[in-house]
């Protein structure tokens, strides 16, 4: 048994001091092994000791351990440097199936060689632990070592040099770490394992887990590989504050929580993979690139950087949140923050997607978003090449984004928001809840098209352009734009149209089959064309400007006119048509038409020619409004001006008839006029009585 203090051993001589002198192995000189210490089959204590320059031919130029327990102890705060030792193998410390500990204390610091030195290597075999919370710095070469390693505590630093270690020897506990070097650093497994912290000491690294888990603890990183098959478990974070990391998986199960700092993330993964933990790459302009398969089980979040993620295949579990703040102020002037998301393959979204505030775009071939997207404010560009289905709403707010389908089936409603938003439908869009825009000016510009509970346009000016089938089970309204809807082909609204307060029309192309109304606002026209070649699904209209009020029917017939091949029928609740709610155009399409309306209404039958619009006079079956307003003065009768209410012929004449009994037995004179005027011819005296007919 040795036990030493306060001495020096130099020249293969001891000398003991007073004070506060340590340990010190200097110089020493082995022809075999053990050039400063040789233990065999013996306890070995050190304190506060330290080894440089000692020198043995084969084995352990410092220490030389022989199945014998040495317990190396440094003091609190305590630094102590070893270095300059050199042997065949094992510079430092040979450990031929000895147990070695390292006890350092708080805040003590034991080194072991130096930076870019060939000294001081660690070899041999048995097993070497380490213990305090202090540090122990390794510069030197420790690939001879074949032994197990044991941190129990504190820290283990392998630094200066490339690092290819087999986590199979290493047992890293709850309060340990081990920090590899700042080199491109080599770790394999060929077990399951558990660990406390593996600090990756700022390299571009690698772990191979040829198929095993390393699960628990922290793996700080720079840059590092995960390949092999396995599984790790352990939470990934940036080595430094204010720095990025940069992660590659090539066929691994990664159910590590990842938590990136405030600069550049990045994450590729290259062969299949899975991420089963939560992953938030914080605030920086990160970045997820894959070209293989990838799945994440949990959450992914990020902040308010740029961030571009490209995937082939993509699954995502849990929410994901891409967060943004639109326009933000960099040297003085307005940044715009985006978010970039793109996936060339098959993307899922099984739960509520948010793209925050930033200037978002979303480009996919087939997607599907079975919870709710949500794109924020600003502007936001989505485009799905195939298949894109949306299980739940799909909403946008301010800003002016754009939406570029193929194919596209959205279950819940379709919110646009309140910007000048564009939706583009090559294929089959087929809308299953309500499609509501904003007060922004918004342009459909589609092919196929169904929306099973409705069409409302906003308050912008809007423009509906459908090339194929067309079908609305909904209401078809609008605010206070004006919207320009044109059907191209067959097309089908069951629902009523009310398109509000501003100048709208519609166009058909080819048909348009109602089964319900038109809502009238007497703020707003509405022109319904149908062009030559085109029809309706029956020569019959509904219109009302409140829900349940009684209708009567107007039935016109111009068959017997000739060369109307043009006419127009106009709808107005002012009797002098001064301004107008509705008008129906029919090219060329029939020559007999039915009007439903309240009696408040009044139409006017008209033809266009060379010089524009105007009214002609059909055979009319309904009477015009009761005269009204008659007054007699100095043998002159006046009256109001009638109007003609449903018939759509205004009034021709008015008959005057001037009696002498009340009941008209005897009339005394009688005549057709068209003022609103007569004078009395007649120059008896005595009580008269007067009527007045329009006609």
């Amino acid at each position: 048994r040795l036990q030493a203090d306060n001495a020096t051993f130099s020249g293969n001589s001891v000398a003991v001091a007073r004070g506060n002198s340590r340990i010190v192995f200097a110089n020493n000189i082995a022809r075999a092994v053990g050039g400063a210490i040789y233990v065999k089959a013996d306890i070995c204590n050190l304190n506060d000791a330290s080894f440089t320059n000692n020198y043995a031919d084969d084995f352990g130029g410092a220490i030389y351990a022989d199945t014998s327990p040495i317990t190396y102890t440094v003091s609190d705060n305590l630094r102590l440097q070893n270095a300059g030792n050199q042997a065949a193998h094992g510079g430092f410390l040979y450990n031929s199936n000895g147990s070695i500990t390292f006890d350092i204390g708080s805040k003590a610091v034991l080194t072991v060689g130096r930076a870019n030195a060939d000294t001081d290597s660690i070899a041999g075999n048995g097993t070497i632990s380490k213990n305090g919370s202090g540090l122990f710095q390794i510069y030197s070469d420790i690939s001879e070592y074949t032994g197990k390693w044991i941190i129990s505590e504190g820290e283990v630093q392998l630094r200066d040099r490339v690092r290819n270690i087999s986590l199979s020897d290493w047992t890293i506990g709850t309060s340990g770490t081990l920090t590899l070097s700042e080199c491109n650093d080599t770790v394999t497994m060929g077990t399951d394992k558990t660990i406390g912290t593996l600090d990756f000491g700022g390299g571009s690294d690698t772990i191979n887990t040829g198929g095993y888990r390393l699960s628990g603890g922290r793996l700080m990183v720079s840059t590092l590989t995960l390949k092999g098959g396995g599984t790790v478990s352990g939470d990934i974070f940036t080595r430094e504050s204010g720095t990025g990391f940069d992660i590659t998986l090539n066929d691994v199960t990664f159910n590590s929580n990842i938590t990136g700092g405030n600069a550049i993330d990045k994450i590729a993964i290259s062969q299949h993979s899975t991420l089963g933990g939560t992953i938030n790459l914080g605030d920086g302009n990160n970045i997820i690139t894959a070209t293989a398969g990838v799945v994440f089980e949990k959450t992914l979040a990020v902040g308010s950087g740029d961030d571009t993620f490209t995937f082939t295949d993509a699954t995502f579990k849990d929410k994901v949140t891409l967060s943004g703040n639109g326009e933000i102020p960099v040297n003085g002037e307005p940044t715009r923050e985006r978010n970039d998301i793109t996936a060339s393959g098959t993307a899922t979204f099984e739960e509520d997607v948010y793209t925050g505030n930033g200037f978002d775009t979303l480009s996919f071939q087939d997607v599907t978003f079975k919870k709710k997207l949500d794109l924020g404010a600003q502007e936001n560009s989505f485009t799905a090449t195939g298949i894109a289905t949306f299980g739940g709403n799909l909403i946008s707010y301010d800003g002016d984004d754009t939406f570029r389908f193929s194919d596209a089936i959205i279950a819940g409603d379709f919110y646009l928001g309140s910007g000048n938003n564009t939706v583009v439908a090559t294929g089959e869009l087929t809308c299953n809840g309500l499609v509501n825009g904003g007060a922004g000016n918004d342009t459909f510009t589609l092919n196929a098209a169904s929306f099973a509970q409705g069409l409302h346009l906003g308050d912008g000016a809007n423009i509906v352009t459908a090339t194929g089938e067309f079908s609305c089970d909904g209401a078809l309204s609008g605010g206070s734009g004006n919207n320009t809807i044109t059907f191209k082909n067959a097309s089908i609204i069951n629902g009523e149209i009310a398109l509000g307060g501003g100048r709208n029309n519609i166009y058909v192309n080819k048909s348009l089959t109602l089964g319900g109304g038109f809502k009238l606002d007497d703020s707003g026209e509405t022109h319904l064309v149908v062009y030559n070649g085109a029809f309706l699904g029956t020569n019959e209209l509904m219109l009302y400007d409140q829900e349940g009020e009684t209708l009567a029917g107007v039935a016109l017939d111009w068959s017997t006119i000739p060369d109307l091949d043009k006419v127009r029928i106009v709808v107005s609740s002012n009797p002098a048509f001064e301004n107008f709610e509705f008008t129906v155009e029919l090219y060329n399409q029939t020559k007999a038409f039915t009007i439903n309306l309240p009696e408040h209404y009044f139409i006017q039958f008209q033809a266009q020619d060379e010089d524009g619009w105007s009214q002609r006079l059909l055979a009319d079956s309904i009477a015009p409004d009761q005269v009204s307003g008659v007054t007699f003065t100095d043998r002159k009768l006046v009256w109001e001006a009638a109007h003609d209410n449903l018939g759509g012929n205004g009034i021709k004449q008015y008959t005057v008839q001037v009696a002498s009994d009340s009941d008209f037995g005897n009339i005394v004179e009688s005549a057709i006029v068209s003022e609103t005027e007569f004078t009395l011819q007649t120059t008896g005296t005595g009580n008269y009585f007067f009527r007045v007919q329009a006609e």
